[in-house]
């Protein structure tokens, strides 16, 4: 593989990486207007609240799951992305 090659592979992973970041953050967003509209109503502005990909599994809003299911295909090629082409997590910008 040539280094030219790899170097875009990196950018490739790594923009896929942060592909999925901002799906998941409009997907929790997405996920506050309806599902989580409760838990929305809760938080006092400032406050702090770490969520995963776990909190959103169990939606009942269709276009939400969709959403989901990306993500997930998107961890999946990163992830075997990554262990064919052994790439360090220092060759990457964002984190996983």
């Amino acid at each position: 593989m040539n280094i030219e090659y790899r170097e875009q592979l990196v950018k490739t992973v790594d923009y896929l990486i942060e592909v999925r970041h901002i799906l998941f953050n409009n997907s929790l967003n997405l996920a506050m207007k309806n599902d989580l509209k409760e838990i929305d109503e809760v938080f006092d502005i400032g406050e702090t609240y770490v969520f995963s990909l776990n909190h959103l599994d169990n939606s009942s809003d269709i276009n939400l799951q969709k959403v989901v299911d990306l993500i997930k295909d998107i961890e999946k090629t990163v992830d075997s992305l990554i262990n064919i082409n052994v790439i360090k997590d220092e060759e990457l910008t964002n984190e996983r």
